[in-house]
């Protein structure tokens, strides 16, 4: 064979007729899934950014329309408090003669006193007792 024949034999396996309609099959099909492609993308993005806004939108409605949810549940349960008894809790402050008086009444077999500077003073038992754990610490 030779380099004529070759190159016409060649021609003939590689470009048949129906080769090239086969190509521009191929092309079309190619350019057409080219452009699905980016079809699908570009709906993609902008599905995303309508989903991103429309949940925006309804954050910002219903946090506008219903402002009392926004405030601690807490505040809202809490009963009203009472002002304190100022009877209950009130200190009656009384003299020495009196403390040694309601003293002498308890411990009738003692004697008792209060030692020490205004203010500061102790109660002191004095007096025998049989028993010291019968006796007052203080």
């Amino acid at each position: 064979m030779n380099h004529r024949d070759q190159e016409k034999l060649l021609q003939e396996i590689l470009q048949p007729d129906d080769a090239i309609g086969f190509r521009e099959s191929s092309l079309k099909a190619g350019i057409a899934g080219l452009n699905r492609e980016r079809r699908r993308r570009t709906l993609t993005r902008f599905s995303a950014a309508a989903v991103t806004m429309l949940g925006l939108f309804i954050a910002i409605f219903f946090s506008l329309r219903h402002p009392v949810q926004n405030q601690p549940h807490f505040a809202q349960s809490l009963p009203p408090t009472a002002p304190p008894d100022l009877a209950v809790s009130r200190v009656e402050l009384i003299s020495d003669e009196q403390l040694l008086d309601q003293l002498v009444a308890i411990y009738t077999n003692q004697t008792v006193a209060l030692i020490g500077k205004p203010g500061d003073e102790r109660v002191v038992l004095l007096g025998k007792s049989e028993d010291r754990s019968e006796q007052d610490p203080y």
